[in-house]
Formats: C-alpha cells, structure tokens, sequence
C-alpha cells in the first residue's frame, strides 16, 4: 500500500508540474511584459560610432559626438548628441540647435520611447549617419543677414531665418564657416546636397541589365530589336518615328582585355567592316621594313539614336578608334541610317559638333561651292532629305571661348564690329562692379549667377554648356545696358543675339518658356512662313555674321591674319550657317502634323 502511495503521489506531482507548464506556456505564447530596464541600464555595453563618447549620469544617458572644424583648430566642437531622459523619452541636439522630431523626415519612424538598449543604438548609429544640412551659405545673402543683425523676421515679427556659424558645413566639396539656415530646417537629411552622389542598385541588378543584349562594338542586329522595343516602333503614329542620329567620340583608356566567351582580345580599333578592310589594304600597300602591330583604340565613336517628337534616347552603337577620317565616318553613319531606316524610323537630321573629321564628312556631300547642310536620303521611303546640324551646346562653347581670348586669356582674338571692340575685359570690369571681393553694394545684383569661375576659364570650365549660356545670357545683356556705356553697345549687341539664337535652338517642351519667362523658348506651333523667330534667324542673325565677316575684311591696313582675328573662328562661322540652314526646311516638315507642336531638340 506503501509502495502505491509513493506512486499515486509521485503521479499527481506530475501531472501538476504538466499543468504548469502548459499555463506558463501559454502565457508565453500571448506575449510576456517584457521587464523595463533602468535608465542606468541602458547606458552600459552600448557600441558607440567612432568619435562618440558617453557622458552620461544618474538622471539621463547622453552620448554626443566630438568632431575638429578644420585640421587648425584645436578646439573640439560637440556637433551631434543624443539624451535619453528618466521617462525613456529621447531628445537630440545638431550644432547647438535641438531637433524636432516631428518635422525631420529622416526620424519619424523612431518611437517616442527608447525601451530597449537595441532601440538605443539603433538610434545612435542612425543619427551618426545622417547628414547635416548645408543650408544656404552664399556669402551675398549673408551680408543681407549681416545687414539685419543676423535674423531674417517676417512681417509678424516672427524670425524666419538665421546665421548658424557654430559649426562650418560642407557644401559643393567646399567647406564654409557659415551658413544661412531657415528657422525650420530639418537639420539632418538622408542625403546632403553637396554630396552629388547617386545611389545605384546592387551589382546584381546593374549586371541583369547590363547583360540583356551581349555588348560588342559594332552593329548588332539585337540591338535593332531592342530599339524596336522600346521605341514602340509599330504602333507609334507617324510624327513620332521622326528621330536625329548624333554622334560623338568620347576619350578612353588605352588598354587590352581577354573576353572569356569569344576568346578574343578587346581594345583594338575597330572601326567598321569596310574601314577595317580599307585600313589594312592601305598599310600592305605600303613598302615598310617592319609589319604594321594592331592600333590600340583611344577613342570610343559613339552613336545615339535621340527621339524628334519624343523622349527616346538610345545609344545605338560604337567602334573604338584612335584617329578618324571623314570618309570612314561616311560608311559609318549611313549604316546606321541605313539600319535605322529599315527598322521602321525616319533619320531626319544628323547632329554632331564641329570637329574637323566632322566637317569633312560634311563636306562629301557639297555640290558646287554652296554650303552643305542637306543631302539626299536614299534610304528613305519618300522624298525626304536628310539634314546637317551642328551641336548648338558646341557653337555655344566655341562661340564664348572666342569672346574669352578677346583681349583676355590667350589674346588670340580682337573682336570688332563698326569700330567698337567685343572685349572679354568688359565682361571682367563689369563682374569686378557688381560681384568682386571689392564691390561696394549688398544684397541684390544684377549678376545674381555670374561667380568667378565664369570669368576665369581653365581646361574645364571651357568645357561646360552652362557657363557658358549663363556668360551669353540676357541678364549679362541687361547688366551692359545698366552700366550704359558707349564702349560696351557692340558687346551687349553680340551677347543678346546670341542668347537668342541658343534659346531658338533650344525649345524642348511647351512649359519650359512659362518658368523661365523666355518667349524664345515658347513651341514652335505657327506656320513656318510666318514664324517671327524662324525669319529673325534668317534676316536678323545670319546678316549679322556677314555684315561682321564683312567688316573685318574691309579692313585693308591690317594683314589677312590680323583680320581673321576680328572675327569669330571661321569654324564656329561655318557651324552657325549649317545649323540656321536647315530650321526653316525642319520645321516645315515636322509641321505637316497640323495637331503637333514643334518642340524639337536636335542637340
């Protein structure tokens, strides 16, 4: 009896430890408060970012972050902290300003409470992440600050803006000491302004897409398709298969690379089947004592298919080339029209800038001594010509360098129509008088865009588009005709012209003249005969390149050297004429479509 005691017993402690068990599991399963940890506990085993530190007590957790302003100052500046009060609430200061949580779009997703010592680091390693904003640290609107005791105010007293200078910002990859920041800046962004980084996909997407059709050099009949596809080519209506082929050549590392699939060596000019051939004809034809080695590519050709009607850009092919030729550039772009063409589209024009090898392949197609900006398309269905354009973006560059060596730069040039001089010097002087380290006005200017790097070109500033429409420009204009001086009307005269001419040769959309206010930019939806821009091109622009050619050589003191440099460049002349040439024929043609506007971009 004993012994079934002692078992019955042992039985009924077990299922009781059972029932228990499952109790507790189950209140498991329904979730457990978890046990809230003390303000001092979250303090302790908290990896912090490099140069933070913990500076936190009894009452609060504090961890900030101590940075150098430059590698002279010996001072260190706390520039981010973050505090965890007594009741888990958080708080965080940037330079010297605290943060409000519920407008700085990079923390709304951060709880109210930092219950956790996760939650807490997460926090830090975040904040350490973001991004001060750079505000706005122009020096002129500074001084417009200076003026106001530091403190924009609005008309109810209320301060708007400020000066923060607790600590220098970075903006554009350079550093300010101060900078101007709205009264409800967000203070830390995802991405800073001047970092001008793009965030790509990872490499595995970038490989997906960069692998649909196998690149080679060449033309490539997947590529057609590709075009095809994504132009829509078969259900697209009529005015929209109107596109320009423009070309360029793009400097390159000289280099050889093996291609496991075709076991071939890559990095050898390749410059077409037919040039190809050509090229070694030539060099066996030659007597020579030692066999000619294969030319390592420095240049890349490259071919981009760019919509008329439409926002197609597609770069359709390539050959790597050291030197070209204007007869190899021959086969090369008809074969792409050719192509082109047979795929379904309408090569209407052909861009390119005003190289020399360019201009010869121009030149292939002259009759007579007239200017070639047209030729017959014989791949065409219908009786459309096909014409030449050179880049406006690349007439305007050249255009402005000219004025540049006008008694300025190189003094390769002494521009001069009717006796007054178009002198880059009257450019400086009136940069020197309304933005200049010694001008004596605040605030406002007249040159609101006009900084130093407009004036003192170098090897890349004279490459870039915007620099120079911003020096050719009708603010530029207005600043010569507020100065009013009888020395600079020939200068004004040349920098509105020409500001007019880019913005006719720019028209890209049907709203872009509404924000800019640029009538010259407005669609081109009037009949091309009595379109007011289409005529100033032909009465007003081109007469006034010949009445300058003209008066610079009917200057016979001065030897046929000393005339050419009162001129613009005879190649920047010859472009100018190609591009004007063909607008009035363009647009007739696109016109056709009597419900299309004309914004077409040939650029």
């Amino acid at each position: 009896m004993a012994r079934k005691f002692r078992l019955g017993r042992s039985r009924k402690n077990a299922e009781r430890k059972s029932q228990q068990h499952k109790k507790s599991t189950c209140f498991v399963k329904k979730g457990r408060p978890t046990k809230k940890i003390g303000i001092q506990q979250l303090s302790t085993g908290i990896y912090l970012p490099p140069l933070w530190s913990n500076q936190s007590s009894m009452q609060f957790v504090h961890f900030c972050k101590i940075e150098h302003g430059s590698s002279n100052q010996t001072a260190a500046t706390v520039t981010k902290s973050v505090t965890i009060n007594e009741d888990l609430s958080w708080s965080v200061n940037v330079h010297g300003h605290k943060l409000i949580a519920g407008k700085c779009n990079a923390l709304c997703c951060v709880k109210d409470k930092i219950t956790t010592k996760a939650a807490l680091s997460r926090l830090v390693h975040q904040i350490d992440s973001l991004s001060v904003c750079s505000g706005n640290p122009d020096s002129h609107f500074l001084e417009l600050a200076d003026a106001r005791k530091g403190i924009f105010h609005s008309p109810s007293k209320n301060m708007v803006a400020f000066i923060d200078s607790f600590f220098p910002v970075m903006f554009e990859d350079e550093m300010y000491s101060r900078t101007l920041r709205c009264n409800e800046c967000e203070l830390l962004v995802t991405n800073n302004r001047s970092s001008n980084l793009v965030i790509l996909p990872s490499e595995r997407t970038l490989r997906d897409y960069t692998n649909i059709v196998k690149a080679k050099t060449g033309f490539s009949t997947g590529i057609d398709a590709q075009l095809c596809h994504e132009a829509n080519i078969d259900s697209i209506p009529d005015h929209e298969k109107y596109v320009c082929l423009v070309f360029d050549e793009v400097k390159i590392k000289e280099d050889l690379v093996f291609d496991k699939h075709s076991l071939e060596l890559v990095g050898f000019v390749q410059i077409g089947d037919i040039n190809t051939h050509l090229s070694k004809f030539e060099s066996c034809s030659m007597p020579q004592k030692t066999p000619v080695a294969p030319q390592l590519a420095t240049h890349m050709l490259s071919f981009m298919v760019s919509g008329i009607m439409t926002d197609l850009q597609f770069p359709y092919v390539s050959f790597p080339c050291s030197t070209i030729s204007g007869d190899q550039l021959y086969s090369m772009v008809w074969g792409c029209i050719r192509r082109l063409e047979t795929c379904g589209f309408k090569v209407l024009a052909v861009t390119c800038d005003g190289a020399s090898s360019n201009r010869t392949f121009m030149k292939l197609h002259q009759s007579g001594d007239n200017l070639t900006y047209k030729t017959i398309n014989p791949y065409a269905n219908e009786d459309r010509p096909l014409f030449f354009i050179s880049d406006p973006s690349h007439l305007i560059k050249t255009v402005r360098n000219c004025w540049a060596n006008s008694y300025g730069h190189s003094y390769t040039r002494k521009l001069k129509i009717n006796g007054q001089d178009i002198s880059w010097q009257h450019l400086v002087d009136l940069y020197k008088a309304h933005r200049g380290p010694d001008c004596a006005t605040l605030g406002l200017s007249i040159l609101p865009k006009l900084k130093w790097e407009h004036i003192e070109l170098n090897s890349y500033s004279k490459m870039r588009v915007d620099l120079a429409a911003q020096v050719l420009s009708t603010t530029v204009a207005e600043a010569f005709a507020y100065e009013n001086s009888p020395h600079t009307k020939e200068t004004e005269r040349f920098v509105r012209i020409f500001d007019k001419f880019f913005d006719l040769m720019n028209t890209r959309n049907t709203k872009e003249f509404v924000l800019k206010r640029k009538p010259n930019l407005a669609p081109y939806i009037n009949n091309p005969e009595t379109e007011e821009r289409l005529k100033w091109l032909q009465d007003v622009f081109l007469p006034y390149l010949d009445e300058w050619e003209a008066y610079a050589h009917a200057q016979e003191h001065l030897s046929s050297a000393e005339q050419i440099k009162l001129c613009l460049s005879q190649e920047t002349l010859q472009g100018l004429r190609i591009t004007v040439g063909p607008s009035h024929y363009v647009f007739r043609v696109l016109q056709q479509y009597n419900h299309v506007e004309g914004t077409a971009d040939f650029e």
